[in-house]
Parts: C-alpha cells; structure tokens; sequence
C-alpha cells in the first residue's frame, strides 16, 4: 500500500486531496499543527492518521517523518492571504519557506518516491499576458515572496539533489470545503441566504479551476514524477474572468436578487489586475492533465455542496 504524508490537510484543497487519495488506495498520514480534529475531515476521521507538529519546529518534523516514512509526501500546508489580510512578513517566510525546508530535509532522510509542493500564482506578479513558469516572476506581496523563495527552494532540491519533488503552482481553485473568507465561498454563501455582497473591484480577474481538477493534478504530478522532477508546473484553468462577472453568474445560480456593492475593498490593492490566466501548456504536454470542469458545471457542483453545507458556513 501507497503511504501519503500530506501537510495542509485540514485545509481546502488539503480535504479534498485526502479523500481521493484515501479512495485510491493510500493510507493516509496528515501532518497537522493542532491534534483537534477539523470538520473538513470529520467523515473520514476514522480512515486518516494525524500527527501533530509545527514545521517550523525541525525535530518535531524529522520525529514525524521517521515515524511515517512515507513514499509520497504532498506538501499544500501554508500561510496565506484571504481578503487582504495575513500574518507578519516574519511569519509568513518562517512558515511557508523555513517549513518547506524543514519538511524535505527531514524526507531526505527517510527517501520517498515523491515529493509534491505547492506554489501559488501570486509568485508572478502582475502581468499582462497569460502566466508561463518562464516568466520572471516579480511578486507584490510578501506571500508571492514567501511561496517563490519555497518553489526556488524545491527547484534547486530537486536538480541539485536529484530528488524527486515538484511544484504545482495554483492558481484559484473553488469548490467543496472551499474557506469561507475567499470569494467565491462567501460569495456563493450571502447568495444563497439572498444577502448583499459587498466586494472590491469588479474588474479584478482571476483564473478559477474547480478543485477535482486540482486534485487530478496532484496524482498525476505523482504518477509522472520521473518526467517533472525539478519542474514548476501552473494549474489553472487556462481561463479568466473578472470578479464582477463571476460575482453575477453566482447570483444568478443561486436566484438572489440581493444588491453588489463594490468598492468596499480599497479600489487598487497592489496584487489586483484585469489580468491573471494560467497558460497551461507545460502541465498538458508533461502531465497529460487539463481541466475537465468547465467554470459553470464547476459553479453548479459547489453551489449545491454549499447549498447541503449551508448551516455549517452560515454560522461561521
């Protein structure tokens, strides 16, 4: 049996990986700072092994992994950014790049067959044309800093090492166990309680991939470690579309006639931009993944797993 060590698992896209890969076969092993159990996983708690640590604590980490010894590690742990607010630069580098460091020197130590990061679209910057991993990436915000320092980190682990660890860079995934202070949650929430949204600027755009397809991502990084050691590969859907008319498309789902105010937000944050597409074409040509969830059957599918999680989120 295939052994997963995955960090970040009680988060979003973490829940969801843990589920799939319990459901092929893995037995699963998620790192985890709190020993409390968290809701995202509480249908399955049964089947998951937690094993409290800090990664930015390197005994408590090395202790953990000697004690798993896991053939694929998936690396999703991190701290972020929802709706302008994060942690301290101090913070965000000692989470996000020290624990990264701390996680693969300690599989280092026991081997693995695969090694999994994961980057974000936030380590480009603003650009104006769709996001290729040749870019010079020149991030705005301590957290793009932070998550590209983690995939040069991985990078150089990979090539100067010889190890097998990649990055899958995101982009904006949405759907199931999805936070409720990101946009299209909380968006999908207050429409489906008719209540008004008030949200920034709708000429925002983003790249949003409905999660099954991030995590059809992950296995295949892992089934074709050998072709895409060292590399950084963007997941997304190849696709933008602008905050306000992501905003009106969930209203209309979800029949709410509630008012938008926008401009609630400050009106020019610096990582806003009417740009922000994934190209996609690396992770097609190596992995031989693509998106197969179009942005309304995605919008459809989250929609109703919100409307039956409805009391949950409400109560947040």
């Amino acid at each position: 049996m295939k052994k997963a060590l995955i960090t970040g698992g009680t988060g979003f896209v973490g829940a969801n990986l843990v589920r799939r890969l319990l459901g092929d076969g893995y037995e699963a092993h998620c790192l985890v700072r709190s020993p409390d159990v968290s809701w995202r996983l509480g249908d399955v708690i049964k089947d998951v092994r937690l094993h409290a640590a800090d990664l930015c604590e390197k005994e408590a980490v090395e202790k953990v992994m000697q004690s798993v010894r896991p053939s694929h590690i998936f690396h999703l742990a991190t701290a972020g950014v929802y709706g302008g607010v994060s942690g301290t630069d101090a913070y965000l580098m000692r989470t996000n790049v020290l624990g990264l460091v701390h996680l693969i020197e300690a599989a280092n130590s026991v081997g693995y067959d695969c090694f999994i990061n994961t980057g974000s679209s936030a380590e480009y910057g603003i650009k104006q044309n769709p996001m290729r991993e040749d870019d010079v990436c020149e991030p705005v915000l301590a957290y793009g800093v932070s998550k590209l320092a983690a995939t040069q980190y991985a990078t150089y682990t990979a090539r100067t090492r010889q190890r097998p660890v990649t990055t899958l860079r995101l982009f904006s995934p949405y759907g199931p166990f999805d936070d409720p202070q990101r946009f299209m949650a909380h968006s999908i929430v207050r429409s489906l309680n008719n209540q008004e949204l008030s949200l920034g600027n709708p000429q925002s755009a983003r790249d949003y991939l409905y999660v099954g397809d991030v995590i059809d991502a992950y296995l295949a990084a892992a089934q074709h470690i050998s072709q895409v050691a060292g590399e950084v590969l963007n997941i997304g859907s190849g696709k933008e579309i602008s905050i306000g008319e992501a905003a009106q498309i969930i209203q209309k789902k979800c029949k709410s006639t509630a008012p938008i105010t926008w401009g609630s937000l400050e009106a020019k944050r610096p990582w806003e931009s009417g740009r922000w597409q994934a190209d996609i074409a690396k992770a097609k040509r190596l992995l031989g993944w693509e998106p197969k969830i179009s942005f309304s059957s995605g919008l459809d599918s989250a929609i109703e797993w919100f409307r039956m999680n409805l009391p949950r989120y409400t109560t947040a």
